[in-house]
């Protein structure tokens, strides 16, 4: 047994020294606000109201949700925040377990069926303690899934205690029916995990304060054209989260005032977005740019609006939408005295770009050929034809505006 302690304790120290410290650099305040606090006293006494958490988790898993991060678990910055109970109540109730457990192998040194408590003792200690943020902070507030293997070495010390005990049957009985109850709250679980969707309504209903569960909601609804209820959920998403830290609901909200036709309120929230972090794994940082532009020009900004066209385009040379929208901009702008008329060659330059990226979008090439018809350019009857070869519909309609490119993401 103090083998197996002294092996689990010097993986962790290997790790410190191979990490150099046991910080993160640029911890993600969503992921593990406390790692991310400044203050010492604060992430002490936050770290064990987690350490309660994981264990009432343990002990009684009523309240259960994919995800507690930013400020589900806000912080503690008092001793005399009540919840520094239940850490307490953990510790005491963990002390209580283990003095339990070496006092029965204390007793009966010579069997082996007496070491099985303190064998579950160091099952969760070991696959608890790398975890638990003393050592090391780890990438996440709470998170459920690291508790399976501590939960089975804290079921096998509990049912080895209740064995041995001089009324162990009343104590297996008390098992056997916290287990039927633990059983009905598991089928409760298994029918919220059924499908993306089910999680993701059932959570955000328990989980009010976490953005990412909020944030999943707002998405959720978005993607089923739900727009009044998935911009609801975004302005709660960016209640939580006043700093404005993370662009996507910004974004998200931003793009659905675009949709509803208030373009003042789009450019206030997209030009936010633009300030905030970007996760490539959920958006391209140019499409907020681009919508940003597409905004600015609803709103009467042509100029501003080329420069974010321009500025997607900077990130990403090969997107075709912002070489699409960028040469309607500047020649509508033309066209419509907002910009000079030298615009309108800049547009048609912008578009032929467009069309050479995505030759079978047909969209790209009827904004060609209207801004070459109003150009007079000859090359209008070449781009004409071939967008005719495209979509023969075309033939009794021919392009007379530039139509902008736009999609919820």
């Amino acid at each position: 047994m103090c083998l197996v302690l002294l092996v689990g304790i010097s993986l962790c120290a290997a790790r410190v020294w191979y990490t150099s410290g046991t910080t993160i650099e640029r911890m993600d305040p969503f992921s593990n606000p406390v790692a991310a606090e400044k203050d010492r006293v604060v992430r002490f006494l936050s770290y064990a109201l987690v350490h309660g958490i994981y264990g009432k988790l343990l002990v009684w898993p009523s309240f259960l949700c994919y995800d507690y991060s930013f400020d589900a678990v806000p912080l503690v910055r008092s001793l005399s925040d009540c919840r520094l109970l239940l850490p307490v109540s953990c510790y005491l109730g963990f002390a209580l377990l283990t003095t339990q457990s070496l006092q029965l192998l204390r007793r009966c040194v010579h069997t082996h069926d007496h070491a099985v408590p303190v064998v579950g003792i160091a099952i969760l200690i070991l696959s608890f303690f790398p975890m638990s943020n003393v050592l090391f902070p780890v990438g996440t507030m709470v998170a459920e899934r690291l508790l399976y293997i501590p939960s089975a070495g804290f079921l096998i010390a509990v049912v080895g205690l209740a064995r041995h005990r001089e009324n162990h049957t009343a104590c297996i009985l008390v098992l056997v029916v916290a287990g039927l109850v633990l059983t009905l709250l598991t089928a409760q679980r298994v029918v919220e995990w059924s499908s993306p969707e089910a999680i993701t309504v059932a959570d955000a209903a328990k989980q009010l304060r976490s953005t990412r569960v909020q944030y999943n909601l707002a998405t959720h609804h978005l993607s089923n054209k739900r727009y009044d209820e998935a911009f609801s959920s975004f302005e709660t998403v960016m209640a939580l989260d006043p700093t404005d830290r993370d662009c996507m609901p910004l974004y998200h909200a931003g793009q659905i005032q675009i949709y509803r036709g208030n373009h003042k309120a789009a450019e206030e929230l997209l030009a936010r977005a633009v300030e905030g972090h970007f996760s490539p794994l959920l958006v391209n940082e140019e499409e907020v740019f681009h919508d940003y532009g597409l905004a600015l020009w609803f709103a009467e900004r042509p100029k501003d609006a080329i420069l974010n066209f321009e500025k997607s385009l900077s990130i990403n040379g090969t997107f075709s939408k912002g070489f699409n929208n960028l040469g309607c901009a500047l020649g509508l702008g033309a066209l419509l005295g907002r910009l000079p008329q030298e615009a309108l060659v800049q547009g048609i330059q912008q578009l032929q770009e467009a069309v050479q990226l995505s030759s079978d979008n047909v969209l790209y090439w009827r904004n060609l050929v209207a801004l070459l018809r109003f150009a007079g350019r000859p090359e209008a009857e070449v781009a004409w034809k071939q967008l005719l070869t495209l979509d023969a519909s075309n033939a009794a309609n021919p392009p007379e505006d530039c139509s902008w490119e736009f999609a919820f993401r």
